[in-house]
């Protein structure tokens, strides 16, 4: 037996693996939490001036959107979390909580993501790019997969590049 295997059966060692695990699991809760909190602040934050816009509402959301680099979707669910949940405190995931189990639990109804109101489609690869140039040149220095990683809808991404007949 090894030095490291003999480790793996003392008292101390079982107790420093015990407590990692509870660090690991604390923090990623304390993430996800984090990320929830900010959705329903942004939410929240929006609401309170959305009337001050005198627009309909799918343009300012789509301004908002826009602006802050974040989806349309993201920010519609965003306000509706906040409008179906207005205290944190009704949340009774615990532990397990996340953004996404709450858009697919909370937020959504089986087969409503498809009918959420989108921007219209772009016809092809360069509309893509162009509209959404700015982020891309934002968050190109960040990512070695380049432009397929910021497409935004799945998609858009196949339909444009059979339709320009071009392949990945």
């Amino acid at each position: 037996m090894n030095q490291l295997q003999t480790f793996r059966h003392q008292e101390w060692y079982l107790s420093l693996i015990e407590e990692c695990e509870a660090i690991i699991v604390e923090k990623e809760f304390e993430s996800r939490i984090s990320l929830v909190e900010g959705y329903h602040q942004l939410g929240t934050r929006i609401l309170q001036d959305i009337d001050k816009f005198n627009l309909p509402t799918e343009q300012v959301i789509d301004e908002i959107a826009l602006t802050v680099k974040k989806s349309r979707r993201t920010i519609m669910y965003a306000l509706k979390f906040a409008k179906i949940i207005p205290n944190l405190s009704e949340l009774t995931e615990g532990k397990n909580i996340s953004w996404s189990k709450i858009i697919r639990e909370r937020l959504t109804e089986k087969g409503e993501e498809e009918a959420l109101p989108a921007l219209p489609l772009p016809k092809t690869l360069k509309d893509v790019v162009v509209n959404n140039l700015d982020f891309l040149i934002d968050n190109l220095k960040q990512s070695k997969n380049g432009i397929t990683m910021f497409l935004p809808y799945d998609k858009i991404d196949y339909e444009i590049l059979q339709k320009d007949n071009l392949r990945r």
